[in-house]
């Protein structure tokens, strides 16, 4: 495995001025054409980022839980 640089402080600090002075996040506008967008759109799949789906299977799996306790409740009566 690479081991990843470690920045002296001069170089951090070199790094600090160039970012300050470039402003490099006033060019960044995301992408322009349909294919970039397009692309862009479909990021969640590879990052995992499935909210809705996550809050489906987690009120699913409370009402299971709170059908077994119904069902232990009943099986005791």
């Amino acid at each position: 495995m690479r081991k990843s640089p470690t920045l002296t402080p001069d170089q951090r600090q070199a790094r600090r001025e160039l970012i300050q002075r470039t402003k490099p996040w006033l060019r960044s506008t995301g992408p322009k054409t349909t294919e970039g967008k397009a692309k862009a759109a479909q990021r969640w799949r590879r990052h995992g980022m499935r909210a809705a789906e996550i809050k489906v299977i987690k009120v699913w799996t409370l009402s299971v839980l709170k059908l077994v306790e119904v069902l232990k409740m009943s099986e005791s009566a």
